[in-house]
């Protein structure tokens, strides 16, 4: 089994839409369809939660939630130490 663990760079493209957001979905569709065992540390998941707090719109800090619980959930993420 793939083994990979991500870096908070990569979580932030995919939520943010920004210039390398459309190869981090390659990328993250092409580990998904090998059955590759993602993981985020503790340090990574605190980060993105960290700039999810900073979001002053509430709406857009909901949609950043949403947008990263499903991210993990849809691929199976596991947050390890």
């Amino acid at each position: 089994m793939f083994e990979i663990n991500l870096d908070s760079s990569v979580i932030i493209s995919n939520l943010t839409g920004d210039i390398h957001s459309q190869q981090v979905i390659k990328a993250i569709s092409k580990l998904s369809s090998i059955d590759a065992q993602i993981y985020v540390s503790l340090v990574v998941y605190s980060e993105i939660w960290t700039g999810i707090e900073l979001i002053d719109d509430p709406m857009k800090k909901k949609e950043a939630i949403d947008d990263f619980e499903q991210m993990l959930s849809s691929l199976g993420v596991k947050v390890v130490s």
